[in-house]
């Protein structure tokens, strides 16, 4: 039977990664920044615990989402000014609410890292308007195939973080197309405890971030307030023969347009159920890369509209170093060139190499009574 065996952190983490590796300053710049966010996004999240925000509009998600994209954006901006920037938010909607725009803007220019020196080291928006700038250039990029470009998710899982439960601060960096640097901030993940899902958030310490280069490996490195904290090695999964009890990865919370026998999957391949449920897709390739799951199988309805791609680039990188195969429901690779969706793509299957094409067999045979899956097969 296979190793379900969670990779987990030493008792006493390493020292940070070998500074072989490529990327070392867009690393140090990125993992920074991303634990800003977090400073960030939890401020938000304590605006709604007092009662400040409202659960019952969309003021504590737009307030994160802009304020994240400032953030994220002008460090990258500052760092390395001829790269592209994908992400998800434009400036309109705060050009068009002053008040929201004065919020979001007090919310940056009040949020900087505990540490003077690696403050320091990252960009920030001097203005409202310089805000809204940096803002625009994630949102107006759609370039995805050429040169060096950012792909960004600054709240990746904006239900679950509204609930205080996972969410993930996403940033890729693409080289002619494919994603060769992957840092994903989990601020809830506990990596201790050997789950990431929505039953299981992280009561002590920060989160973790986890940081992928391609041919290189993964490492995993608490998030702090200040500086960059010693980081641990990732060891790769334990290669499988089978999927006998082994934990299959869902989101309970995205029924909509999708595969309505999706615990079929499991249950012909001998898996646990009920599935793990994790909300946020980058969420679910940290927990793919950490073997806290052995494989996902997402099916929309053949109709919806394609993934975006900042759900996915940066989180293959890392899957991909940890030893998983990553490929859509037809067995196609995830083209990552085409801008800001996945256009030649339908849904995704992420497992070990070696169990890949069993796992594409199973799809195939429980879409047979589903002539509208079975169709987009082809």
């Amino acid at each position: 039977m296979g190793d379900t065996t969670t990779t987990k952190p030493q008792a006493e983490p390493t020292s940070n990664f070998p500074t072989k590796a490529p990327f070392e300053r867009e690393r140090l710049i990125v993992e920074l920044a991303v634990q800003r966010v977090r400073i960030l996004a939890e401020k938000v999240l304590s605006f709604v615990d007092k009662g400040e925000l409202s659960k019952a509009d969309a003021s504590p998600v737009s307030l994160a989402d802009f304020g994240a994209q400032a953030l994220l954006v002008s460090a990258i901006h500052t760092e390395f000014p001829n790269d592209l920037i994908i992400g998800e938010e434009n400036a309109d909607a705060l050009r068009a609410d002053s008040k929201l725009m004065k919020k979001v803007w007090d919310l940056v220019n009040s949020t900087r890292l505990a540490d003077e020196e690696s403050e320091k080291l990252l960009g920030r928006p001097k203005s409202m308007e310089e805000m809204c700038k940096m803002i625009d250039l994630g949102g107006q990029t759609n370039d995805s195939a050429r040169g060096r470009v950012w792909v960004i998710d600054p709240i990746d899982g904006t239900k679950t973080f509204l609930a205080g439960t996972q969410y993930a601060i996403v940033v890729a960096l693409m080289v002619d197309g494919v994603d060769q640097l992957g840092i994903i901030g989990c601020p809830k993940m506990d990596w201790h405890a050997g789950l990431v899902s929505e039953d299981a958030i992280a009561t002590q310490g920060l989160g973790w971030t986890v940081t992928g280069v391609r041919g290189h490996g993964n490492y995993a490195r608490p998030m702090s307030t200040g500086s960059l904290l010693p980081a641990t090695p990732v060891s790769k999964r334990p290669a499988r023969t089978t999927y006998q009890d082994a934990i299959f990865l869902d989101s309970m919370m995205s029924e909509k347009s999708r595969f309505p026998n999706r615990n079929d999957f499991a249950e012909k391949l001998g898996a646990k159920l009920p599935a793990m449920n994790i909300y946020s897709s980058s969420m679910t390739y940290v927990a793919l890369a950490l073997n806290i799951g052995q494989f996902r199988v997402r099916a929309p309805l053949p109709s919806a509209p394609a993934s975006f791609i900042w759900d996915h680039a940066g989180g293959i990188c890392i899957v991909e170093e940890a030893g998983c195969k990553v490929t859509d429901l037809r067995g196609t690779a995830i083209d990552l060139t085409l801008g800001r969706r996945l256009a030649a793509n339908w849904g995704n299957v992420i497992a070990d190499e070696s169990m890949h094409d069993q796992i594409l067999t199973v799809v195939k045979d429980s879409f047979q009574t589903f002539p509208e899956f079975e169709k987009a097969l082809g």
